[in-house]
């Protein structure tokens, strides 16, 4: 019993020694408006700052008296510096003047600048201006258009890359004009495939005419879009049987094979050739490529894409061959080459208008004229 009398007193010690007999202490702060000057209010208690009194971000310690409502920062524990503000809330930073942008609105744009999608500063340009440049500071001019971040003039009107006349241009399709090509890689898409299944998209069983049916081909079909559907059609001289040198010509749609038109054999001035047909942009005012090709009675003829109308025919062609065509005289319509002759597109009827007059060549043979 002795012994268990000695751990009441032992615990009893130990209890007086922790007593407080005076009750709680009050906290010596609430909040860093509570302690001195250079103190911040830890735990209750007013503690010296690590930093020795500075004041983080060039701001001031708040006096609620004397701080501009403008310049109140950090949940108002924060008065920001003369020719300062408080910018989202978070930070003092130079007053801006003009308009704040980027993350946590930390640029100040210049006064000819704007706010770009609330991400970088960039130039305001005014309206028919098109803003550019790899920092974005150009504006170009109306009828200019941006280029490798340059501002750049367009070229002549174009519908594909050899409308440009010159191989350091390309036509950019969104605009319909030529410009330079651009100087970076162009892109490159390697294969996963090793061979090529070829699929019958559509076939073409011929045409009965006349009581005949003429389906057989000998040469090779010429292809452009004569439909203006933006797909190429495709045409071609057919003869019945084995008469090859009585040829109809026959324009089939590109899209499923049905027939857009057939020329018949019906005088020699519209009949054509077993060779000689070429496909251009003759007539640049629609969307749809016109042909001309070779008669048979000598002299060649230039049809709308539609097969029925006539543009232009010019008769005593007598070179036999091919129909090639280039725009020999830069103004902006193909020409039209057969043998050693050269005529203008615009009006292959008109003698006066011919580039080359040479007449036939001197093999006065067949004849397929190279261009370049």
């Amino acid at each position: 019993m002795r012994c268990s009398a000695s751990m009441v007193l032992l615990l009893c010690a130990l209890g007086l020694a922790g007593c407080d007999c005076d009750g709680p202490t009050e906290p010596e702060c609430v909040d860093d408006t509570g302690c001195s000057s250079g103190q911040l209010c830890r735990d209750g208690m007013c503690v010296d700052r690590a930093d020795g009194g500075a004041i983080p971000d060039g701001g001031a310690d708040l006096d609620a008296a004397t701080c501009p409502a403008s310049q109140v920062c950090r949940g108002a524990t924060m008065c920001c510096g003369e020719g300062e503000e408080c910018v989202d809330g978070f930070q003092c930073l130079p007053t801006c003047g003009t308009v704040r942008c980027g993350d946590n609105m930390m640029l100040c744009c210049d006064a000819a600048e704007i706010c770009l999608d609330g991400v970088v500063c960039a130039a305001s340009c005014e309206a028919g201006e098109t803003l550019c440049g790899a920092d974005f500071d150009l504006c170009c001019p109306g009828g200019d258009v941006c280029l490798d971040d340059a501002c750049v003039t367009p070229g002549i009107e174009c519908t594909d890359d050899f409308d440009c006349l010159d191989a350091a241009l390309y036509c950019e399709p969104t605009i319909g004009r030529c410009l330079t090509t651009p100087s970076d890689v162009m892109c490159e898409v390697a294969p996963t495939f090793e061979r090529v299944e070829l699929r019958e998209e559509w076939h073409w069983a011929g045409v009965e005419i006349g009581g005949s049916l003429w389906e057989n081909v000998m040469n090779t079909p010429i292809v452009g879009d004569v439909s203006g559907d933006t797909i190429p059609d495709v045409i071609v001289p057919v003869y019945r049987g084995s008469s090859v040198g009585n040829p109809i010509l026959v324009g089939l749609s590109g899209a499923d094979g049905t027939l857009l038109f057939a020329i018949e054999r019906s005088d020699p001035s519209s009949s054509a050739e077993i060779e000689g047909v070429a496909v251009a942009d003759f007539d640049p005012s629609d969307a749809a490529l016109e042909f001309v090709y070779r008669l048979d009675g000598g002299g060649i003829r230039m049809m709308d894409g539609d097969g029925v109308t006539e543009i232009a025919l010019r008769l005593g062609v007598n070179a036999r061959g091919t129909i090639e065509v280039a725009d020999f005289n830069h103004d902006g319509v193909p020409d039209v080459v057969v043998g050693c002759r050269v005529f203008d597109g615009r009006d292959i009827s008109d003698a006066t208008r011919d580039i080359i007059a040479a007449g036939s060549c001197p093999s006065g043979g067949w004849e397929a004229p190279a261009i370049a």
